[in-house]
């Protein structure tokens, strides 16, 4: 007799539910009306993103995760639903028990659930390294949910490159200052350095040409600093 396969082929319909299903679990992801039940089931996704795979999550601590198999099992059961001159397994399974989950736990667990067994499982990606939050991307490998995301975390980093080279050039001035000292010229050595430094005209030099760096400081920086300051002298 010959045997025949209860899987279906993966057609548009199936993909288009399973993309709207995996939308709405990145939503759940993201949820800031229940941060009870996001916080925990964020708990069970970033170690499972990190892993790269959920039998690698397992294997990384098979302690903490030994039920975790059985729980997700539990969670849910296949809907036997009529189709054309047969029937199949619906798409969304329905809850193994009519109650609502007890605990934040039992909500994550559904969703994770859900989430593991999603086709398009490999597409979400999170979190956003700016903003924290998970996102199904147009385009893979993406680290940002967004332009915006991904603009502004840019920004930052060119302003803390900026502030690097700014607080560089204010120590190598300070270094060129320092064997000059005398206690005739002022008995304070880092109040006089503070005062020709800030007297100076310094740059640092920037994708769009050479910028002037604002030097206000005090006698205190020099002090922090002078340990630095003295490598560099």
């Amino acid at each position: 007799m010959k045997q025949t396969h209860i899987n279906r082929p993966f057609v548009g319909a199936d993909l288009q539910k399973s993309e709207v299903q995996l939308q709405s679990l990145c939503e759940l992801l993201n949820d800031v009306q229940n941060p009870d039940r996001r916080d925990e089931f964020r708990r069970l996704v970033k170690p499972w993103i990190d892993a790269g795979s959920l039998k690698n999550m397992l294997a990384r601590d098979s302690d903490t995760w030994s039920e975790l198999l059985e729980e997700l099992g539990n969670a849910w059961k296949p809907c036997f639903t009529l189709e054309g001159s047969g029937a199949t397994w619906a798409t969304l399974p329905i809850p193994r028990t009519p109650e609502l989950p007890r605990s934040p736990r039992e909500w994550a667990i559904r969703e994770f659930a859900l989430l593991v067994t999603n086709p398009l499982r490999d597409n979400l990606r999170g979190p956003c390294r700016r903003c924290g939050n998970y996102f199904v991307p147009k385009r893979r490998n993406k680290l940002f949910c967004s332009e915006k995301c991904k603009n502004s975390a840019s920004a930052k980093r060119s302003m803390t490159a900026q502030r690097k080279a700014e607080q560089e050039v204010r120590l190598r001035c300070a270094a060129r200052f320092w064997p000059h000292w005398t206690e005739r010229k002022q008995t304070n050595r880092s109040l006089w350095i503070a005062d020709r430094v800030n007297g100076s005209h310094l740059r640092i030099r920037t994708k769009k040409g050479w910028k002037p760096v604002e030097v206000i400081i005090t006698g205190k920086w020099v002090s922090r600093n002078a340990v630095k300051i003295q490598k560099m002298a």
